[in-house]
């Protein structure tokens, strides 16, 4: 039987649940471009089991239930709940740097996994982390920044050196929607969603 690592599974309120409540691994200090890129990340996974239920937001912050999803997905490695992209993208919510470094040697791109039928999410490694890596351990929030800030600084090294290649920025937004960056010269994308996105290195 294939076992993918879960993540992103929280407290349901019922008796000897060991989970843990969302709000323990808020930061908000975090890069909001990793944040995006997560985000698109968590959504671009495969449908792995569907429950009969809505999940709902643990936050109470008022999302219809219906956008939180009632499935599971999954890259193949790991697997998590519909609505996690939810809870990074609107209530900073941190995650593993082990599933972080996996997103992204993959470009932040989800790919299009191989799964047994019969697959089914481990908890030891969530449970554990989760443990270990609550707001109240100082040290697991030095880790988690650290984490970030050398993930952020090969990113401005990849921007700069696409800025490099192209002779510079463009006059011209970038055709990412939403985005308003301006896009590198003879490319209609600016550095960060050409790289970030679309997984374009220099």
């Amino acid at each position: 039987m294939q076992r993918l690592i879960a993540i992103g599974y929280w407290n349901d309120g019922s008796d000897g649940c060991s989970l843990h409540n969302p709000q323990e691994f808020v930061d908000s200090r975090g890069s909001v471009a990793l944040r995006e890129s997560i985000f698109h990340y968590l959504q671009g996974g495969r449908s792995g089991a569907q429950y009969l239920g809505y999940s709902w937001c643990r936050f109470d912050c008022g999302i219809d239930e219906t956008k939180m999803g009632s499935a599971d997905l999954t890259d193949g490695v790991w697997i998590w709940p519909e609505g996690l992209a939810h809870y990074v993208a609107c209530h900073d919510v941190r995650l593993p740097a082990e599933f972080i470094e996996h997103a992204r040697a993959n470009g932040f791109q989800t790919p299009t996994p191989v799964f047994e039928d019969d697959a089914v999410g481990d908890f030891d490694f969530w449970i554990e982390w989760c443990d270990s890596n609550t707001n109240g351990d100082p040290e697991a929030q030095k880790l988690w920044r650290r984490t970030q800030d050398e993930i952020d600084s090969a990113d401005r090294a990849i921007v700069e050196k696409l800025i490099e290649k192209h002779g510079g920025l463009s006059e011209t937004t970038c055709a990412w929607a939403g985005c308003e960056d301006l896009a590198l010269r003879e490319l209609a994308f600016c550095p960060s969603c050409a790289h970030n996105k679309m997984n374009y290195w220099p």
